[in-house]
């Protein structure tokens, strides 16, 4: 239960942040000066290329979209926060 609404608290875990892989917990800075050639080569084009051992953007995307439609399925109508 929310303290807040009193109404009950719903978890959804595929409406969490992309993994980073390597870089996680990481400062741009940190990961610029490690290696520049591939913080570079993410910043122009994200979706082909990532950080290593990270989740690819394509599949946060996907992961992130289907738990909005179960949400919006599940309480079609209804207000959600």
């Amino acid at each position: 239960m929310s303290a807040f609404s009193g109404l009950p608290l719903v978890i959804e875990p595929d409406l969490r942040e992309i993994g980073y892989g390597a870089w996680e917990g990481r400062s741009p800075a940190e990961i610029e000066a490690e290696d520049p050639a591939q913080w570079g080569q993410y910043l122009a084009d994200p979706l082909q290329n990532r950080p290593p051992d990270a989740e690819p953007t394509g599949g946060f995307i996907q992961r992130v979209t289907m738990a909005l439609n179960r949400i919006i399925a599940a309480y079609a109508g209804r207000s959600v926060l």
